[in-house]
């Protein structure tokens, strides 16, 4: 084996810390993007529809209530 002297195994050692900033960095990212998709899913869930009267007709700015009929 070789002996590359001190200025090659600072460089070796400075890589490597290097290298796992960029993991971590990576890391973080990908933790915050689920984080945020998982927010996304709570906020936009619900329900959606049209009321109609008995015609078929849509009634603008019907209001209706939602009531789960095991805890009232």
């Amino acid at each position: 084996m070789r002996n590359l002297g001190p200025v090659a195994k600072a460089h070796t050692g400075e890589s490597t810390v290097r290298m796992a900033e960029c993991v971590a960095a990576g890391l973080v990212i990908c933790l915050l993007l689920l984080s945020t998709l998982t927010a996304q899913a709570q906020t936009l869930s619900g329900m959606q529809g049209t009321v109609t009267d008995q015609g078929g007709l849509p009634i603008p700015d019907a209001e209706i209530t939602i009531t789960n009929t095991d805890t009232g």
